[in-house]
């Protein structure tokens, strides 16, 4: 995707992490986790990145987080990427005590690999980033003004995606696919039947 503008994604409740793994071997889903350290103030948050030979914009992508003010932790997933491309993680990952780069080998799949970043994010807050998708400037901030907002207790919420132009992406806000909401959308009939809703939303103000 292009820029995502997330004000407003974060999932609550995720927290605990181990030290940076430079290997983490096929045992990886049962790694256990730690304690987060203690902080004070406002809660820390992580973000979770899945990379599976994603190309060259992810090195935009990582810089943006890593420079993000109120990025507390980088988790980088890693199930594989060009020799090159890993190499320059590691580096980042050496030079950075906010990124934690986890290589598992093996593609294992990218909702194998959200969980596998949430364990090992310390954040109480996680935001789960596409590889490809470049944090505006404030956007973490902005985020943790909205969940502080939101108090205790598990919620999620959902983010703005926009492209390179500055338009909503499609597909960032959809309805709830349904035979009809398919059919409405594909054909287009929200312009002639009266109450019949497409099923984007990124025409929709927000």
């Amino acid at each position: 995707c292009g820029l995502c503008i997330p004000y407003r994604v974060l999932l609550r409740g995720l927290a605990g992490m181990a030290p940076r793994d430079s290997s983490v071997g096929g045992d990886v889903g049962l790694l256990p986790r730690s304690e987060a350290a203690p902080g004070a103030g406002t809660a820390r948050l992580s973000v979770v990145t899945v990379s599976w030979q994603t190309g060259p914009r992810l090195l935009e992508a990582v810089a943006a987080i890593l420079a993000a003010p109120g990025v507390d932790e980088f988790v980088l997933v890693n199930h594989g990427n060009p020799p090159d491309l890993i190499r320059r993680l590691r580096e980042m990952a050496a030079g950075s005590d906010k990124l934690v780069l986890v290589e598992t080998g093996a593609n294992l799949g990218f909702a194998k690999g959200c969980n596998i970043g949430a364990r090992r994010a310390s954040g109480e807050w996680v935001v789960f980033l596409n590889p490809d998708a470049v944090l505006r400037p404030g956007s973490m901030r902005r985020m943790k003004a909205s969940a502080a907002e939101l108090g205790s207790g598990m919620w999620v919420l959902g983010a703005r995606i926009t492209n390179e132009n500055g338009t909503e992406q499609r597909g960032g806000r959809r309805g709830e696919l349904t035979p009809v909401s398919a059919m409405v959308s594909f054909l287009g009939l929200e312009r002639f039947i009266p109450g019949a809703r497409n099923l984007h939303f990124e025409n929709q103000p927000l």
